[in-house]
């Protein structure tokens, strides 16, 4: 059994939306997710060895999520996954006539403000497990597009690597190659039909509006699980070995 625990914000949905037919064909796998819109998770805090939420609100739409738990206790998961955390830029996003050391900044202050950081920091209190992330999905265009970005993708997330991730040892995992278009959006059939993350507090609609370009849905998801989940199971299979022998 290979145990992942999930914390993740409304971007999370396109995940939990695909676990079951994930988990049916991992019958190893199985997930928690610890998720809430927005930036709920930021009322997490660290209690007694547990990540615990700290207001009845976030208790209630964890339990919601998780399956009825409202804390994540270290020793009940083998691995981390922080999802869909990190500012990913906005309309007006133009890199022409701004420096590459500009844009590279920048990029890095809106991932700084989101809770990646803040999550990181938690959980590398509480274990020495396997810990990766996955930034907000770009949002999706068509192929005729031509959206802007401050940088690419790949260049995006290299940065964010080896300025935030690794120093808490947390690898950074890319979106999926057949997701993306040229590097700057996610292809558009991807948001299509997505579904909003369910919240103990309101009731949500069936599915996001036709024109919602920010979410993804259970196609999406799936498509992430199936691209992550080979490197998960590669770093726990080094970890065991690593502890076998004692380093």
């Amino acid at each position: 059994m290979i145990r992942l625990c999930v914390i993740g914000n409304s971007h999370a949905a396109a995940l939990k939306l695909a676990a079951d037919g994930f988990c049916a064909a991992h019958p190893e796998a199985r997930l928690t997710f610890f998720a809430a819109p927005s930036r709920g998770t930021e009322q997490l805090q660290v209690i007694e060895g547990r990540y615990v939420a700290s207001t009845p609100e976030l208790a209630a739409q964890l339990r919601l999520t998780s399956g009825g738990l409202d804390a994540i206790d270290p020793g009940a998961h083998d691995a981390y996954l922080i999802y869909g955390f990190g500012g990913r830029g906005d309309s007006g996003d133009n890199p022409r006539g701004l420096s590459a050391a500009f844009c590279r900044a920048v990029v890095l202050e809106r991932v700084r403000k989101s809770l990646l950081p803040r999550h990181m920091e938690a959980l590398r209190s509480l274990t020495d497990a396997p810990v990766f992330a996955a930034l907000t999905p770009l949002p999706s265009a068509d192929a005729a597009d031509q959206p802007r970005r401050l940088l690419r993708h790949k260049a995006e997330i290299a940065l964010v690597q080896r300025a935030i991730c690794a120093p808490f040892d947390v690898v950074l995992c890319p979106q999926p190659a057949a997701s993306l278009v040229k590097g700057r959006a996610t292809r558009a059939e991807f948001a299509a039909g997505s579904v909003p993350l369910e919240n103990a507090l309101k009731p949500q609609a069936a599915e996001h509006g036709t024109l919602e370009r920010r979410h993804m849905n259970a196609e999406y998801g799936r498509l992430w699980l199936d691209g992550f989940w080979p490197g998960l199971c590669t770093a726990l299979a080094h970890r065991e070995a690593r502890q076998r022998h004692g380093t």
